[in-house]
């Protein structure tokens, strides 16, 4: 216990010894300085290295060169959000000397790429300097951008770009959705307004579609039309869907408007997309639990011994809603299906059921290369036979537990 006491005293007294030092001998902890940097240099001088740096990445000055620029100033228009616009400056070197060129910085990097294509340039030779614009905000915008030169009147060269972000050409809808149908039914045609609320006037030089049986008309939009959406000009883009062969399933096209601005000034023609969907149903929809949309029916695991069903409605989707000599045929041959008009789903509405007997033979049928098939059969006129997957396994009882 006493050697405790005298440890802890002994801990204590050099703590206090130590603090004492420390104050009487004025120490302060600088902080972590820059490699290179020696200790104890004040912010003063640290600013002063820091602006020392940044005259490193200026060329020196070399008499006889001389930096002559012709435009140094650039109207992009009108650019689309997120669209990346370039335009190209030009650094000629009009003096006897070769004409260095430090690295370009603009008052919005995160708006903008500067590249040159040189940094040295001789006598009678010329640089160039790509600028890139591209923002998301609707706005009008200014940009400047320098580069350091050798020249000794001209050590610093200013470029300027401008022009306004905002949707030249917009749509009144993200695309055409038809939704869906059956494939005895017809679409209606549906409308877009393409329009602009920055020209009361422009052209399209043409119309396409990359699904050839698409029909799309086009007509200039009236004021009514125009005013729904605060627009100055614009078109109604009419698409109509023809009917197919019967083929079930989702279809999608895009069409294609070449956009042409109403001046130069306004940008280069472009093309604006609008997307088409539509889909066309089964002629026999056959839905509930056990089926998904795949068209597997999923009966489940089997114990031996054990039947199991399954119960599933069936659609007729045609102008013919009967099933003339309804049948259905299913692999494996023990597994029985049976087909009957329903009492309660109305005109077209039938019931499927699947019967694994109480004495199928074990065996895996999970996997897709092992699964039994369902086929639907009928006389009916335009609907064919409808075929879908059926999984299942038979397996033994667990003699712990043998009820399913």
């Amino acid at each position: 216990m006493q050697k405790t006491i005298l440890l802890t005293a002994a801990a204590v007294a050099i703590v206090c010894i130590s603090g004492y030092w420390l104050i009487a001998s004025n120490v302060t902890f600088a902080p972590v300085l820059p490699r290179d940097v020696p200790r104890g240099t004040t912010e003063e001088e640290l600013q002063k290295l820091f602006e020392a740096s940044l005259e490193e990445d200026r060329p020196s000055a070399v008499p006889g060169s001389v930096a002559e620029v012709q435009n140094a100033s650039y109207e992009f228009g009108v650019l689309d959000p997120f669209m990346e616009q370039t335009h190209y400056f030009e650094i000629r070197n009009a003096g006897t000397e070769p004409l260095r060129l430090g690295e370009p910085e603009s008052d919005m990097p995160y708006n903008t790429t500067l590249r040159l294509d040189r940094r040295e340039v001789a006598p009678g030779e010329t640089a160039r300097l790509a600028f890139t614009f591209a923002d998301s905000a609707e706005r009008a915008f200014r940009s400047v951008a320098t580069v350091p030169t050798s020249d000794l009147d001209n050590p610093l060269v200013r470029f300027t770009v401008k022009g306004k972000i905002a949707h030249r050409v917009q749509a009144s809808a993200r695309g055409v959705d038809f939704g869906g149908r059956a494939l005895h039914e017809s679409f209606s045609d549906k409308s877009v307004l393409v329009y602009s609320k920055l020209w009361k006037q422009f052209e399209l030089e043409s119309v396409s579609s990359d699904f050839q049986d698409v029909v799309v008309q086009t007509r200039p939009a009236t004021q009514a039309e125009l005013q729904e959406h605060d627009a100055l000009g614009g078109y109604v883009v009419e698409v109509a869907i023809p009917s197919f062969e019967p083929k079930h399933g989702e279809f999608g096209a895009t069409v294609t408007l070449a956009v042409q601005p109403p001046t130069e000034r306004d940008g280069q023609p472009f093309n604006f997309q609008i997307p088409v969907r539509w889909k066309l149903y089964r002629p026999l929809a056959v839905y509930g639990d056990a089926v998904n949309g795949y068209g597997v029916i999923d009966v489940g695991h089997v114990t031996k011994g054990y039947a199991a069903s399954v119960t599933l409605n069936i659609k007729v989707r045609d102008i013919e809603k009967q099933l003339p000599n309804a049948r259905v045929e299913v692999t494996p041959s023990y597994v029985r299906g049976t087909i009957q008009p329903s009492k309660t789903g109305g005109e077209g509405s039938y019931v499927l059921q699947i019967h694994v007997p109480d004495d199928a033979p074990c065996g895996s049928h999970l996997r897709l290369e092992e699964m039994g098939q369902v086929r639907l059969l009928s006389d009916h006129p335009r609907i064919g036979e409808e075929r879908l997957k059926l999984r299942f396994a038979v397996v033994k009882p667990n003699l712990n537990n043998p009820s399913p």
